[in-house]
């Protein structure tokens, strides 16, 4: 699934398993594989138009699996080197590359705009109380050009620093490892139940009711 996408999910109550995870693809990791496909197939002609398509599909062999399971769990663990997982990223990509507009959707996907960058740059600190002049700063430009930029990504600086800490507490409470409190300190919210009136305006849904969603879903994957 590329970025920049709305995916609703309505939450109903199954008796079947809920059996899917998700790994996040980092705009250096795609670019890194989209380099080596070109290399590794420099008569494959890659266009240069835009992909009309958002998203990509392939059967998942088991080969395929056990790679992706891999890099789920190490996400999780950190057990794998930078390299290897790499390496595993491109096994994995390498099951798309015959579909018609993959090197164009993975091309775009390579190229981070300013509220990309400036997304990780707060994930890499999500805990730290950020300010639009620490941005500023570290990107070498005034708040006034910095505002005026984003504004032209149609977006805004408090908008992609909400997004930056909700996308981080949803990892945080999948990892089952940490509870709302935590989780809360650690998105560098002060307060949990603060953190709670934003994650359910954010996502519709309280923190502890995404964690009773995720435990059915463990629990009947279980059993």
């Amino acid at each position: 699934l590329a970025k920049d996408q709305t995916i609703h999910i309505t939450m109903e109550e199954t008796h079947e398993q809920l059996n899917y995870n998700l790994i996040e693809l980092d705009s250096a990791s795609i670019k890194n594989a989209y380099n080596f496909f070109l290399y590794e197939h420099a008569d494959f002609s890659a266009p240069l138009t835009k992909p009309t398509t958002k998203h990509l599909l392939a059967p998942i062999e088991t080969g395929v699996a056990r790679v992706f399971n891999l890099l789920h769990s190490s996400n999780k663990s950190q057990k794998l080197s930078q390299d290897k997982k790499e390496y595993l990223i491109r096994f994995l990509l390498s099951e798309f590359i015959y579909e018609p507009e993959a090197f164009a959707l993975f091309r775009e996907l390579s190229q981070n705009t300013l509220a990309e960058n400036i997304y990780n740059i707060i994930i890499s600190d999500i805990s730290r109380k950020w300010a639009l002049k620490d941005i500023s700063d570290s990107l070498y430009m005034s708040c006034s050009t910095l505002k005026r930029k984003l504004k032209q990504e149609h977006t805004s600086f408090s908008e992609v620093y909400l997004n930056a800490r909700m996308n981080k507490a949803t990892k945080l409470l999948r990892n089952s490892e940490y509870n709302i409190t935590r989780v809360a300190y650690m998105c560098g919210y002060d307060s949990a139940s603060y953190f709670t009136c934003v994650f359910k305006k954010h996502f519709k849904t309280t923190p502890s009711e995404f964690l009773a969603f995720l435990s059915s879903s463990r629990h009947q994957y279980v059993n």
